[in-house]
């Protein structure tokens, strides 16, 4: 099974469609996008040899992912997306217990 590949960041699919943008005229942008694409390219290759998956929240009250980085993991609460409001979230990958 392939991976979906996501475009939306990506300089060789979007960079034609939006040439008037900032990042895509000044070549500092460019050296910086680069360098956090190699280090996030590190981090999957990473979590993929140790078999890290990401979590996937769900706020208990609505059921939508938490907002931003309002979440705290170790204590599954943060701000829940839909009504802004805290809340607690269960890990939808998680074996039922």
């Amino acid at each position: 099974m392939s991976k979906e590949v996501d475009k939306a960041w990506s300089i060789k699919h979007e960079g034609k469609l939006n040439k008037n943008n900032i990042i895509f005229q000044d070549d500092k942008f460019l050296k910086v996008y680069l360098k956090m694409k190699e280090i996030d390219d590190r981090v999957k290759q990473i979590s993929d040899l140790y078999g890290i998956e990401e979590k996937d929240w769900q706020s208990d009250c609505c059921t939508s992912p938490p907002f931003g980085n309002q979440f705290q993991e170790e204590e599954e609460t943060g701000i829940c997306s839909k009504c802004f409001d805290g809340a607690n979230f269960s890990d939808l990958n998680k074996e039922g217990e």
